[in-house]
């Protein structure tokens, strides 16, 4: 009896340390809800729904092509779901579409493309009159460029890349927010190929 007393009271006593007395590690990540504040991200998720965040993620895990990001234009903004298409050591460039009079987008030599509902489309942004901030200004500059280690390329799934990098270009990993814990309709969407869409 006095045995089982004394280990109950070392358990407590450990999780009063490793919540209440420990330092955070720089590793540590915790679970927020966020709500989505766009529909830049249909048909997986709409304006105001909830989403769980791994808030640190990043400061110890790599980043993966693929993973969706929350981020912020600053801090007092609340974060934007967005996908990590380039990671550090890709290359892209882009493609001025005359017929459309947009900008599309290649990885590593491959067109960027997302389904926001009718099939794989070439993914698009910007004007052509206005050179995405992913460019130099000057219209003699090349028309492509590097994901640099700590960056990533951010985009929606809708176009024309509503506050994406077409926008705001590159971002930097360590300022990100978190990685966003993917809906179950859009992991079910994507297990294996060739299944149907939902």
């Amino acid at each position: 009896m006095l045995y089982g007393a004394g280990l109950l009271f070392i358990l407590a006593l450990g999780g009063v340390w490793y919540f209440v007395i420990r330092t955070p590690g720089p590793c540590d990540v915790s679970r927020e809800k966020i709500a989505v504040t766009d529909e830049a991200m249909r048909p997986w998720m709409k304006q105001n729904d909830t989403l769980s965040v791994e808030k640190n993620y990043y400061a110890c895990n790599t980043i993966q092509r693929g993973d969706w990001v929350a981020y912020s234009l600053s801090g007092n903004l609340k974060p934007m779901v967005r996908i990590a298409v380039g990671i550090p050591g890709d290359d892209y460039e882009l493609v001025e579409s005359i017929e459309d009079g947009r900008w599309n987008l290649k990885i590593n030599g491959e067109w960027y493309q997302t389904d926001w509902g009718s099939g794989l489309r070439k993914y698009f942004f910007g004007t052509s009159k206005v050179r995405p901030n992913l460019l130099s200004h000057d219209p003699k500059s090349p028309l492509t460029g590097k994901v640099n280690p700590g960056e990533v390329l951010l985009l929606a799934n809708v176009p024309p890349g509503f506050m994406d990098a077409g926008v705001t270009g590159k971002r930097l990993i360590r300022e990100t927010y978190g990685r966003v814990i993917q809906p179950d309709a859009f992991k079910k969407s994507t297990t294996t190929e060739g299944e149907s869409q939902p």
